[in-house]
């Protein structure tokens, strides 16, 4: 995708991403994370700005204008980490409901662009659904397709029950 972003600096793993939110407001160090979840055989991605203790604050709002810009630039380290990381699929929510609503208006706008290099999930009342615009998730689920194609099938109730 071909979106105004940040130039973000990957460690050797893909694993961690750091870049500078610069605005009205001033400079802002952010990092970007990908944490493997074992039991669910997910990574989680977490983004926020980057304490002094190398941790991440993922409720402090900047404020600099730039909220596209800065989704453009996680958008593109999930491109970059599922180059390197391409069967497991990339977990993600808000750390608040107006940030889960705000990924899920971004999603929503760019569905079409999104879906050429990934499945795109919803999880609605605990199950997973394929995502769809106007629908409130409270999590999001992508998986990278193999040459155009779903090579993993995210289980639903629904293909279960089959």
């Amino acid at each position: 995708m071909n979106f105004d972003q940040y130039n973000a600096t990957s460690s050797s793993e893909h694993t961690e991403y750091h870049f500078t939110s610069t605005g009205p407001k001033g400079d802002f160090p952010k990092i970007i994370q990908y944490t493997y979840v074992e039991e669910a055989q997910v990574y989680n991605l977490a983004f926020g700005l980057l304490r002094e203790d190398g941790g991440i604050d993922d409720k402090y709002r900047t404020a600099n204008g730039d909220t596209e810009k800065i989704l453009a630039t996680v958008g593109n380290t999930v491109l970059s980490f599922t180059e390197k990381y391409p069967d497991i699929p990339v977990f993600a929510t808000g750390s608040d409901a107006i940030r889960t609503r705000l990924y899920r208006r971004m999603l929503s706008l760019y569905k079409d662009e999104i879906q050429k290099t990934f499945s795109v999930y919803g999880r609605k009342d605990g199950v997973w659904h394929e995502f769809e615009i106007n629908i409130a998730y409270d999590a999001f689920l992508v998986i990278r397709r193999k040459g155009g194609k779903f090579d993993t099938e995210l289980k639903t109730s629904a293909n279960e029950e089959e």
